[in-house]
């Protein structure tokens, strides 16, 4: 059997899969080029805010001045009762009810109109904030949300001394699946595939979707290494289960990399690198299995002062 090359970025070698059937392999997308599509949504999104906060100063603007002349007429209708003989009073008083009476109407439909426009930018704000940090496909967090909390967990562990543990996944062969069965049949398969990491770990981990057949999973509080490892091995068995996808049934396996910190590294980009680079090496070693980083040493020997 062909092995893949360890190198994911570089030409384009070709393996066999399947049964006779060899595909070249899938091209990365471009780690730049997302981060900087990710800074052009946040950019948008400030511009929309300032665009939205200006909107909204100017008809506050145009309300009070409403309600000036609102005010300045209603004086203008007590001066005149004020001059107006006896007789006159009853009628003008009924003029000036009449006018404050469109004055409180007036002021009743502008504080709806401002509070439907603020519930809708509020509305468009949250819209915009999901786009930003979650995958559209598969729902799940993307690359810029996951380095966050990465980065949260490694500060918690830091101050609790226990280890976060990354694992990287990669789909074997899932590259035959679109060019058999079609993209649409690969989409389908990766949300699959998003609902079944999912149920293999706990409400307080993160499952990623780090971009085309790749996922990752943050397990932010590990106590043993052994933890991660049975984690792992729930997710292929989980993943070998058969589907059935465009009437037809595929089984799909799955290439784990495990990386920990503080033994692998003290920030998430060494962590992610040191995991992906252990994917590589269960895809070389025969694919649907693990393999761990480094050896992580025992918890006795890191005391509570780690990432030093």
């Amino acid at each position: 059997m062909n092995e893949r090359s360890p190198t994911r970025r570089t030409g384009a070698p070709r393996r066999r899969l399947g049964a006779g059937i060899t595909v070249p392999a899938s091209a990365k997308p471009d780690g730049q080029a997302l981060t900087e599509r990710e800074a052009a949504v946040l950019a948008n999104e400030k511009a929309c805010d300032c665009r939205r906060k200006g909107l909204d100063l100017r008809d506050v603007a145009i309300d009070r001045r409403e309600q000036a002349i609102d005010r300045r007429e209603v004086a203008t209708e007590q001066r005149e009762l004020a001059l107006l003989p006896q007789e006159g009073a009853a009628k003008a008083t009924a003029r000036a009810v009449a006018q404050i009476r469109r004055v409180n109407e007036r002021l009743v439909l502008t504080t709806v109109a401002a509070q439907t426009r603020t519930e809708a930018a509020e509305q468009a704000t949250a819209v915009m904030t999901h786009a930003a940090q979650y995958d559209s496909l598969t729902g799940l967090p993307n690359r810029a949300l996951l380095a966050d909390r990465l980065e949260r967990s490694i500060a918690f562990a830091q101050r609790q001394g226990h280890r976060v543990a990354l694992l990287f996944l990669d789909l074997d062969h899932f590259k035959e699946v679109n060019d058999t069965l079609g993209h649409p049949a690969g989409d389908r398969l990766l949300q699959s595939t998003a609902k079944r990491l999912q149920a293999c770990v706990r409400h307080t981990d993160t499952v990623c979707r780090q971009g085309g057949d790749e996922f990752v999973i943050l397990l932010s509080e590990v106590v043993q290494v052994s933890d991660a490892l049975l984690t792992a091995g729930k997710v292929i068995a989980a993943m070998t289960k058969p589907l059935r996808i465009s009437g037809r049934r595929i089984s799909v396996t799955v290439s784990i990399g495990i990386s920990f910190y503080p033994d692998d590294g003290g920030d998430a980009d060494t962590l992610v690198r040191a995991a992906d680079k252990a994917m590589y090496l269960a895809k070389r070693n025969g694919r649907n299995g693990f393999r761990v980083s480094t050896e992580p040493r025992p918890s006795g020997e890191r005391g509570t002062k780690t990432g030093k």
